[in-house]
Protein backbone atom coordinates (compact mmCIF):
# COMPACT_ATOMS: atom_id res chain seq x y z
CA UNK A 1 0.00 0.00 0.00
CA UNK A 2 1.32 3.51 -1.08
CA UNK A 3 -1.43 5.75 -0.27
CA UNK A 4 -4.60 6.06 1.41
CA UNK A 5 -8.04 8.16 3.05
CA UNK A 6 -9.99 7.52 5.87
CA UNK A 7 -12.97 9.45 3.61
CA UNK A 8 -14.04 9.95 0.41
CA UNK A 9 -16.86 12.42 -1.29
CA UNK A 10 -20.22 10.77 -0.54
CA UNK A 11 -22.25 12.40 2.74
CA UNK A 12 -21.75 10.05 5.81
CA UNK A 13 -18.09 9.10 4.89
CA UNK A 14 -16.91 9.42 9.01
CA UNK A 15 -19.32 8.18 11.21
CA UNK A 16 -19.48 8.52 15.08
CA UNK A 17 -21.42 5.66 16.43
CA UNK A 18 -21.22 5.71 19.65
CA UNK A 19 -18.27 6.89 22.29
CA UNK A 20 -16.35 3.75 21.67
CA UNK A 21 -16.57 3.02 17.93
CA UNK A 22 -16.02 5.34 14.87
CA UNK A 23 -16.99 3.94 11.16
CA UNK A 24 -16.83 5.45 8.09
CA UNK A 25 -15.66 4.58 4.11
CA UNK A 26 -12.24 4.95 2.75
CA UNK A 27 -9.61 4.47 -0.30
CA UNK A 28 -6.27 3.07 -1.05
CA UNK A 29 -3.72 2.95 -3.56
CA UNK A 30 -1.79 -0.42 -4.12
CA UNK A 31 2.15 0.13 -5.00
CA UNK A 32 1.30 -2.58 -8.02
CA UNK A 33 -0.99 -0.12 -9.31
CA UNK A 34 -0.18 3.49 -8.92
CA UNK A 35 -3.01 4.76 -10.29
CA UNK A 36 -6.16 2.54 -9.69
CA UNK A 37 -7.88 3.59 -6.06
CA UNK A 38 -9.50 0.40 -3.66
CA UNK A 39 -12.63 1.60 -1.27
CA UNK A 40 -12.70 0.09 1.56
CA UNK A 41 -15.15 0.03 5.12
CA UNK A 42 -12.98 0.36 8.70
CA UNK A 43 -14.15 0.65 11.88
CA UNK A 44 -12.25 2.27 14.62
CA UNK A 45 -12.98 0.38 17.72
CA UNK A 46 -12.15 3.60 20.88
CA UNK A 47 -11.68 3.42 24.44
CA UNK A 48 -14.73 5.26 26.02
CA UNK A 49 -12.93 6.69 28.50
CA UNK A 50 -10.15 8.37 26.85
CA UNK A 51 -10.70 8.31 23.45
CA UNK A 52 -7.49 5.81 23.03
CA UNK A 53 -8.18 4.01 19.81
CA UNK A 54 -7.75 0.21 20.64
CA UNK A 55 -7.81 -1.19 17.52
CA UNK A 56 -8.72 -0.56 13.91
CA UNK A 57 -10.74 -3.07 10.71
CA UNK A 58 -10.75 -2.39 7.38
CA UNK A 59 -12.43 -4.94 4.62
CA UNK A 60 -11.95 -3.62 1.08
CA UNK A 61 -15.26 -3.64 -1.05
CA UNK A 62 -15.60 -4.41 -4.96
CA UNK A 63 -14.04 -1.73 -7.27
CA UNK A 64 -13.29 -2.39 -10.22
CA UNK A 65 -9.83 -1.04 -9.94
CA UNK A 66 -8.47 -3.39 -7.46
CA UNK A 67 -5.11 -4.45 -8.60
CA UNK A 68 -5.71 -8.00 -9.92
CA UNK A 69 -7.42 -8.91 -6.88
CA UNK A 70 -10.68 -10.15 -8.83
CA UNK A 71 -11.87 -12.81 -11.39
CA UNK A 72 -13.12 -10.84 -14.69
CA UNK A 73 -16.54 -11.78 -13.45
CA UNK A 74 -16.03 -10.05 -10.76
CA UNK A 75 -14.50 -7.30 -12.08
CA UNK A 76 -17.99 -6.43 -14.30
CA UNK A 77 -20.10 -7.15 -11.46
CA UNK A 78 -21.69 -4.16 -9.47
CA UNK A 79 -21.18 -3.87 -5.83
CA UNK A 80 -24.57 -5.78 -3.87
CA UNK A 81 -27.56 -3.41 -3.13
CA UNK A 82 -29.59 -3.81 0.04
CA UNK A 83 -32.46 -4.05 -1.61
CA UNK A 84 -31.36 -6.76 -3.36
CA UNK A 85 -30.39 -9.34 -0.38
CA UNK A 86 -32.02 -11.76 1.98
CA UNK A 87 -30.26 -12.30 5.34
CA UNK A 88 -31.28 -14.90 7.51
CA UNK A 89 -29.52 -16.68 10.73
CA UNK A 90 -29.35 -20.44 10.96
CA UNK A 91 -27.70 -21.97 14.56
CA UNK A 92 -28.28 -25.52 12.45
CA UNK A 93 -29.93 -26.90 15.34
CA UNK A 94 -27.29 -25.87 17.89
CA UNK A 95 -24.29 -27.34 16.36
CA UNK A 96 -21.96 -24.96 17.52
CA UNK A 97 -23.41 -24.94 21.41
CA UNK A 98 -21.25 -26.12 23.72
CA UNK A 99 -18.33 -25.67 26.40
CA UNK A 100 -19.64 -22.02 26.96
CA UNK A 101 -19.58 -21.21 22.96
CA UNK A 102 -22.49 -20.60 20.57
CA UNK A 103 -22.84 -19.45 17.13
CA UNK A 104 -24.76 -19.67 13.88
CA UNK A 105 -24.54 -19.08 10.08
CA UNK A 106 -25.41 -15.96 8.56
CA UNK A 107 -26.88 -16.56 5.20
CA UNK A 108 -27.38 -14.02 1.97
CA UNK A 109 -28.93 -14.59 -0.39
CA UNK A 110 -29.19 -12.57 -3.87
CA UNK A 111 -33.20 -11.92 -4.53
CA UNK A 112 -31.84 -9.27 -7.74
CA UNK A 113 -31.99 -10.00 -11.28
CA UNK A 114 -27.81 -9.77 -12.06
CA UNK A 115 -24.95 -10.98 -9.99
CA UNK A 116 -23.25 -8.91 -7.42
CA UNK A 117 -20.49 -8.38 -5.30
CA UNK A 118 -20.08 -8.55 -1.74
CA UNK A 119 -16.76 -8.11 0.74
CA UNK A 120 -15.30 -11.33 1.28
CA UNK A 121 -15.92 -10.52 5.43
CA UNK A 122 -19.29 -7.89 5.33
CA UNK A 123 -19.48 -5.77 8.11
CA UNK A 124 -21.73 -7.16 10.89
CA UNK A 125 -23.41 -4.89 13.96
CA UNK A 126 -25.55 -5.98 16.71
CA UNK A 127 -28.46 -3.67 18.17
CA UNK A 128 -30.73 -3.76 20.79
CA UNK A 129 -34.48 -3.98 20.84
CA UNK A 130 -34.77 -0.11 20.50
CA UNK A 131 -32.76 -0.24 17.38
CA UNK A 132 -29.44 0.85 19.33
CA UNK A 133 -25.94 -0.30 18.25
CA UNK A 134 -24.07 -2.34 20.52
CA UNK A 135 -20.53 -2.01 21.37
CA UNK A 136 -19.78 -5.75 20.33
CA UNK A 137 -17.06 -6.37 17.83
CA UNK A 138 -15.29 -8.69 14.98
CA UNK A 139 -12.06 -9.91 16.11
CA UNK A 140 -9.37 -8.98 13.88
CA UNK A 141 -8.10 -11.68 12.62
CA UNK A 142 -10.82 -13.73 10.20
CA UNK A 143 -11.25 -17.14 10.31
CA UNK A 144 -11.98 -19.88 8.08
CA UNK A 145 -14.78 -22.66 7.85
CA UNK A 146 -13.07 -25.87 8.14
CA UNK A 147 -15.34 -29.17 7.93
CA UNK A 148 -15.61 -31.57 11.03
CA UNK A 149 -13.56 -31.44 14.30
CA UNK A 150 -10.67 -29.32 12.57
CA UNK A 151 -11.84 -26.02 14.04
CA UNK A 152 -10.85 -23.12 12.60
CA UNK A 153 -7.51 -21.34 10.52
CA UNK A 154 -6.42 -17.55 10.47
CA UNK A 155 -6.94 -16.81 6.68
CA UNK A 156 -6.91 -13.44 5.13
CA UNK A 157 -9.54 -12.54 2.77
CA UNK A 158 -9.49 -9.82 0.04
CA UNK A 159 -11.12 -11.18 -3.56
CA UNK A 160 -15.14 -9.81 -3.25
CA UNK A 161 -17.17 -12.32 -3.49
CA UNK A 162 -19.40 -12.48 -6.36
CA UNK A 163 -23.54 -13.64 -5.72
CA UNK A 164 -25.08 -15.21 -8.56
CA UNK A 165 -29.11 -14.33 -8.87
CA UNK A 166 -30.92 -16.52 -6.80
CA UNK A 167 -27.34 -17.32 -5.13
CA UNK A 168 -26.33 -18.00 -1.55
CA UNK A 169 -23.46 -17.74 0.38
CA UNK A 170 -22.83 -18.24 3.92
CA UNK A 171 -20.41 -17.05 7.00
CA UNK A 172 -20.04 -18.59 10.23
CA UNK A 173 -20.14 -16.30 13.40
CA UNK A 174 -18.91 -17.57 16.86
CA UNK A 175 -18.84 -16.28 20.28
CA UNK A 176 -18.62 -17.30 24.08
CA UNK A 177 -22.17 -17.29 25.60
CA UNK A 178 -21.47 -18.53 28.78
CA UNK A 179 -20.85 -16.23 32.08
CA UNK A 180 -17.03 -17.91 32.19
CA UNK A 181 -14.89 -14.69 33.09
CA UNK A 182 -15.04 -15.08 37.05
CA UNK A 183 -18.35 -14.23 37.23
CA UNK A 184 -18.57 -10.59 35.79
CA UNK A 185 -22.31 -11.08 34.07
CA UNK A 186 -20.86 -8.36 31.45
CA UNK A 187 -23.41 -10.02 28.99
CA UNK A 188 -25.65 -8.80 26.47
CA UNK A 189 -28.91 -9.96 24.20
CA UNK A 190 -28.89 -8.19 20.77
CA UNK A 191 -32.31 -8.36 19.32
CA UNK A 192 -30.82 -7.55 15.64
CA UNK A 193 -27.69 -8.45 13.48
CA UNK A 194 -27.15 -5.97 10.79
CA UNK A 195 -25.27 -6.73 8.28
CA UNK A 196 -23.80 -3.61 6.02
CA UNK A 197 -24.14 -2.92 2.66
CA UNK A 198 -22.59 -0.29 0.95
CA UNK A 199 -24.76 2.74 2.42
CA UNK A 200 -27.59 0.47 2.96
CA UNK A 201 -27.90 -2.33 5.80
CA UNK A 202 -30.06 -5.84 6.27
CA UNK A 203 -31.33 -6.76 9.58
CA UNK A 204 -32.43 -10.37 10.87
CA UNK A 205 -33.57 -11.45 14.45
CA UNK A 206 -30.39 -12.58 16.91
CA UNK A 207 -31.39 -15.08 19.95
CA UNK A 208 -27.98 -15.43 20.81
CA UNK A 209 -26.54 -14.01 24.22
CA UNK A 210 -22.73 -13.02 24.14
CA UNK A 211 -20.32 -12.84 27.22
CA UNK A 212 -17.03 -10.90 27.74
CA UNK A 213 -14.77 -10.40 30.84
CA UNK A 214 -15.77 -7.38 32.83
CA UNK A 215 -14.66 -4.12 31.71
CA UNK A 216 -14.27 -5.22 28.27
CA UNK A 217 -16.07 -5.54 25.12
CA UNK A 218 -17.97 -8.55 23.24
CA UNK A 219 -16.49 -10.21 20.35
CA UNK A 220 -17.52 -12.38 17.96
CA UNK A 221 -15.38 -14.43 15.28
CA UNK A 222 -16.89 -14.68 11.23
CA UNK A 223 -15.57 -16.78 8.54
CA UNK A 224 -15.52 -15.13 4.96
CA UNK A 225 -18.28 -15.40 2.79
CA UNK A 226 -18.68 -18.73 0.74
CA UNK A 227 -20.83 -21.36 -0.70
CA UNK A 228 -23.21 -23.38 1.14
CA UNK A 229 -20.88 -26.14 3.10
CA UNK A 230 -21.58 -28.18 5.76
CA UNK A 231 -18.70 -26.74 7.91
CA UNK A 232 -18.66 -24.86 10.91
Amino acid sequence: MIGFFLQDDQPGSQVLVSSSLLQGRGQFRQAADGISWTPFQWSCHLDPATGAVKSFDATPLASAGAAGASSPSTRQAAACQAAHLNVTLDDRNGAFDGMSQSGTVLTVRNTGAEACTLPSVPLVQFEDKSGAKLSVFRRSTVRARQPGPHGAKTTQHVEPVLIEPGAVREATLHWVSGEVFDDSHNCVQPAWLVLKVGQGEQRAAFKGHLCAPAGAYQVFDQSALQAHTDAQ
